[in-house]
């Protein structure tokens, strides 16, 4: 049995084949679920491109994280303003 983190990143299943734990991977099953996790990379590509077919990369790069006002002085990264986000001042 292989924990859920296994499924998310080729990098993971690599190392999860050398480790001794429940949550290893057995050797012979890492190149079929790299390729797999390539394979479903691609179809996201794919659908996002079908879906959003006039997308431009840097439309894509605002859409995942807003680029037009920098944080302000002393703001951490993760403090965005609710208004910022598109969420009215008031609540969701």
């Amino acid at each position: 049995m292989a924990s859920s983190t296994s499924f998310a990143n080729p990098a993971i299943d690599i190392g999860r084949m050398f480790s001794d734990t429940f949550a290893g991977i057995a050797p012979a099953s890492v190149p079929a679920f790299v390729v797999v996790q390539l394979l479903g990379g691609v179809v996201g590509i794919g659908v996002i491109r079908v879906l959003y077919p006039d997308l431009t990369p840097c439309e894509a790069a605002e859409v995942m994280l807003p680029h037009s006002e920098p944080p302000a002085e002393g703001t951490q990264a993760a403090e965005i303003k609710p208004e910022a986000a598109g969420v009215p001042a008031g609540g969701a």
